[in-house]
């Protein structure tokens, strides 16, 4: 399910309002340590393959949750 982060990430940084904001500091699963906001991190929540009678589909879903982080609450809220 990767490959839902990474398209996510992609289609987040070709935004220009939401990638003049952050740069290019959306990452996956954490924050890294030693980098400030304003960032975004995405987060795979859950993930479901899905079965046909005759066998599994080529087809998942997935939850992906979105932190937004900026120096103040109302900076992270306008990264949203």
């Amino acid at each position: 399910m990767a490959d839902v982060v990474v398209a996510l990430r992609t289609l987040i940084l070709q935004n220009t309002p939401i990638s003049d904001k952050v740069g290019t500091q959306v990452y996956t699963d954490q924050l890294p340590q030693g980098k400030s906001p304003p960032s975004i991190v995405l987060f795979v929540d859950s993930e479901t393959a899905h079965d046909a009678m005759d066998g599994p589909l080529k087809f998942d879903s997935a939850t992906v949750r979105c932190e937004c982080y900026g120096q103040t609450r109302p900076d992270a809220d306008e990264t949203r």
